[in-house]
């Protein structure tokens, strides 16, 4: 059964468009909806902190929004840059490259024992030329 509730509806007439209260259902689909319809699905248990961050809500919500995938992301990289003897001297956000590193490899000789300055952002330099955004140049 669909759930019915109050929903501002646009409506027009000939002459004018005006908003209106009416109740409505509102359809909802959701990822797990398909399954029943594939012959076969896998599904993987993984660490939620490392390899999901939902984005499902406008900037400034408390919740899965993008304030929160930027913070996840940045936990999730200076864990492995504190995983491997890296350290910190303030709090802030760190990204590192897709280019450097996907999932924490390639990481020991550019962070081990090393001090960072947050914000941080590690990233490849092609010929001598910095991409962009606030970096620390390796």
């Amino acid at each position: 059964m669909l759930p019915k509730r109050k929903y501002l509806i646009l409506m027009r007439t000939v002459k004018k468009l005006f908003l209106k209260r009416s109740m409505a259902s509102k359809w909802r689909s959701f990822v797990f909806d398909v399954f029943k319809f594939s012959e076969c699905f896998t599904v993987l248990e993984v660490a939620r902190n490392e390899e999901f961050s939902p984005l499902k809500n406008p900037p400034g919500s408390i919740k899965c929004s993008p304030e929160t995938c930027l913070n996840d992301l940045s936990e999730l990289h200076k864990s492995w840059i504190q995983k491997l003897g890296g350290s910190f001297t303030n709090d802030g956000i760190c990204e590192i490259s897709p280019l450097v590193s996907a999932s924490g490899e390639n990481l020991d000789s550019l962070v081990k024992g090393k001090v960072f300055s947050l914000p941080l952002h590690l990233e490849q330099h092609f010929n001598g030329q910095s991409t962009n955004g606030f970096h620390s140049k390796l």
